[in-house]
């Protein structure tokens, strides 16, 4: 059973019943744009990274790669570790370079440092100029400090 909380213009969704994950991993498979996105707009953020998180990999998978589905910032940050890097391996690199323009710069600078070094300059370079060069000194000075603490 599922309970339903509005918090603003959100309903908040404390527990997805297995019927709905499933009705809604079928609507996944047959690219239901329409059902994925009326469904997602009407829940807060963490409803939605928890209804991602109860997905199947292979779901997920699909779920990113439909082209009308965007990820959000919100729900990005809200997904957990494992699953964000599942979902990073499967976005493009301006698909990333969207969600880390929008994003606070802590929860941009934890995005960026878990990209490989190559992904990582990919990513930077997609970004407008001033948004690389913030983000890019902050990281360097975060891998500095980090690099500082490690071997001092």
């Amino acid at each position: 059973m599922s309970l339903l909380k509005s918090i603003g213009n959100k309903k908040v969704n404390f527990d997805f019943n297995k019927d709905f994950i499933t009705i809604f991993s079928d609507k996944i498979k047959a690219n239901d744009s329409h059902f994925i996105n009326q469904s997602l707009k009407e829940l807060h953020p963490s409803d939605t990274a928890n209804l991602i998180e109860n997905l199947s990999s292979e779901i997920r998978a699909k779920l990113i790669e439909i082209e009308a589905f965007t990820i959000e910032p919100e729900i990005y940050i809200e997904l957990n570790e494992s699953i964000q890097s599942e979902v990073l391996q499967i976005l493009s690199s301006e698909a990333i370079a969207k969600i880390i323009k929008r994003l606070e710069s802590d929860d941009a600078l934890k995005l960026i440092s878990n990209l490989e070094l190559a992904r990582k300059d990919q990513v930077l370079d997609k970004l407008p100029p001033k948004d690389r060069d913030r983000k890019s000194t902050r990281l360097n000075s975060s891998h500095q400090i980090i690099s500082y603490a490690v071997f001092c």
